[in-house]
């Protein structure tokens, strides 16, 4: 016959071994509780059926056989012959003393023995047993379930002693109930707040390395944008620069100045410095300077070759200043536009190092991205494996509906009554 431990298995499709849940010794405990269960049911309704779960002590030679508390059947006493039990009678503790009173009416005699039973579930028989022909013996309800070695009861046993065979499947079905009982629980309990709760710490530890990285991000940014949109800012600096070396080539709304100085062409300052010397050396040569007759022309016309290269060497001198003036203004220019590109040069670095930092701040994003997309991950599969687990305890409960249904039907009781 088929242990009760694969009895249990097949009729729940659990899998039952040392270290499951339940285990094997949650199934032993449970098979112990079943057979007290199915006793006391079974005899509620049918006290007749008593000897059918009866054992027996040992012949006691002295009172306090017994000691637990448990359902009597019959107490019996040796006549004083070996072996001729005698039926014994209950009597209530008070009447001990009387039943031992050889001056009492009560006194209790070998053919007609008495017993009580005390508070701890001795018994006491009457007359007081001795050894040999004088002892005596308790008929009980078994309460402590064995095999049918009458060692005590484990999951690997197939039989029960002290129990009606007919019975034993019930007590299946009751360990049976309870294995169902706990695997629920266990799902419930356990596996679902497990799960649950890895999945949460699993999603808290992908936040905080978002939260890491968004605080990178935001110190990153911050420092972008000090280059950027503060007055004091590298970029602000370097373009405040290039607007100020800008508005030195003209002043505002005005014609074009130098340095912001409308006088560099007019008033005899500036480029009005050329064209002065330009115009001397214009009328030295065909302009009546300084006169008509001893400009170059004039003394080229009258053949006064002395005069005509006094006005030459005139001319050339105001050619020669006023190149200087435009290689003076040439130079003050290149500076400012070397300036200009200095601060322009500046302003185009730090612009590319954010453009280097965006990079950065986008591959962050990514990562941030991706790490979301992994706490989401965590949570759907947690709710997941909650609709699995939900769904085999609901089965389970269903199964343990079921078993409990003929499990009371068997007793012919309602179910209220059983519970």
């Amino acid at each position: 016959m088929a242990t009760f431990e694969v009895q249990v298995e097949s009729l729940t499709g659990l899998d039952i071994g040392a270290s499951t849940f339940p285990d094997q010794d949650n199934l032993t405990q449970y098979l112990i509780d079943g057979v007290l269960d199915v006793t006391e049911k079974w005899l509620r309704r049918n006290p007749q059926d008593k000897e059918r779960f009866m054992t027996v002590t040992a012949e006691g030679a002295s009172q306090g056989v017994l000691g637990t508390e448990a359902q009597i059947v019959s107490v019996v006493r040796e006549s004083g012959t070996d072996d001729d039990w005698i039926p014994c009678k209950k009597i209530g503790l008070a009447m001990q003393g009387p039943a031992a009173n050889t001056d009492s009416i009560y006194l209790a005699s070998a053919n007609d023995p008495v017993f009580a039973i005390e508070s701890n579930g001795v018994v006491n028989v009457y007359p007081a047993p001795g050894a040999t022909t004088n002892a005596y013996k308790v008929y009980y309800v078994n309460n402590e379930p064995v095999d049918e070695d009458a060692n005590p009861l484990t999951y690997a046993d197939d039989g029960i002693k002290f129990f009606p065979k007919g019975k034993i499947p019930l007590v299946v079905m009751n360990a049976s109930m309870k294995c169902l009982l706990f695997a629920a629980q266990y799902l419930q309990t356990t596996l679902i707040n497990e799960c649950v709760t890895n999945a949460i710490v699993h999603a808290n530890t992908e936040i905080d390395k978002i939260t890491d990285i968004s605080d990178k991000i935001i110190l990153e940014v911050t420092e972008a944008v000090s280059l950027t949109d503060s007055a004091g800012s590298g970029i602000q600096f370097a373009v405040d620069g290039m607007a100020t070396a800008v508005a030195k080539f003209r002043a505002d709304g005005q014609a074009p100045a130098l340095f912001g100085d409308s006088t560099q062409y007019t008033a005899s300052e500036g480029m009005t410095r050329v064209k002065a010397a330009l115009d001397n050396a214009e009328s030295v040569i065909n302009s009546d300077q300084p006169s008509a007759t001893t400009d170059a022309f004039g003394a080229q016309a009258n053949e006064d070759i002395e005069l005509v290269t006094s006005a030459l060497s005139i001319a050339s001198q105001e050619i020669a200043r006023a190149d200087a003036h435009i290689s003076e203004f040439n130079a003050a220019a290149d500076n400012l536009v070397k300036e200009i590109e200095g601060f322009g040069s500046e302003a185009g670095s730090r612009i590319s190092w954010i453009d280097s930092k965006s990079t950065v701040w986008n591959g962050w994003s990514t990562e941030i991205s991706s790490r979301l997309e992994t706490a989401a991950g965590y949570m759907s599969e947690a709710g997941k494996r909650m609709e699995i687990y939900s769904k085999q305890y609901e089965w389970y409960l269903n199964l343990y509906n079921e078993i409990k249904r003929d499990y009371i039907a068997a007793f012919g009781i309602e179910t209220k009554e059983a519970q």
